[in-house]
């Protein structure tokens, strides 16, 4: 936040103020088996807590940084307060031990906008998918 490249806090703030869910992407962005559990700890701590005082409210989801992590990771990202886990995972909606955890959709360079909306937002099952998680979690994400 407030570097370059990355989203002002004013920018972050009107996101926010306009109804869109905001959750951390951890603080470093690095790949998360990486680290130690202590780094991992504070990595996510730190996130999680700069977005609070920002946006002054409880962020309850995250997106694993290139989707993979090992399963304590799970566990700690729950202790921390995440409520809801993204990941690159091949399984849509995934609910063990109090864990819930989303596959992510995958925006890069190999997606034009129209094959995304087209493939991703409009296809029948990716909705009813959406859906279903919108009546789990009881909010649209």
């Amino acid at each position: 936040i407030d570097e370059k490249g990355f989203l002002s806090s004013k920018d972050l703030k009107k996101i926010f103020e306009m109804g869109i869910s905001i959750g951390s992407h951890s603080h470093n962005h690095i790949d998360m088996r990486t680290l130690k559990k202590e780094e991992f700890i504070a990595d996510w701590v730190k996130s999680k807590s700069n977005l609070e005082k920002l946006l002054k409210t409880e962020i309850s989801s995250c997106s694993i940084p290139f989707g993979k992590y090992y399963d304590w990771q799970l566990i700690e990202l729950t202790k921390i307060g995440f409520k809801c886990i993204f990941t690159s995972d091949n399984y849509e909606l995934k609910i063990t031990e109090n864990i819930k955890t989303i596959s992510r959709i995958p925006v890069d360079s190999r997606f034009y906008m129209f094959e995304f909306f087209f493939l991703k937002l409009f296809n029948v099952k990716y909705l009813k998918f959406r859906f279903n998680i919108a009546k789990t979690l009881k909010r649209w994400i």
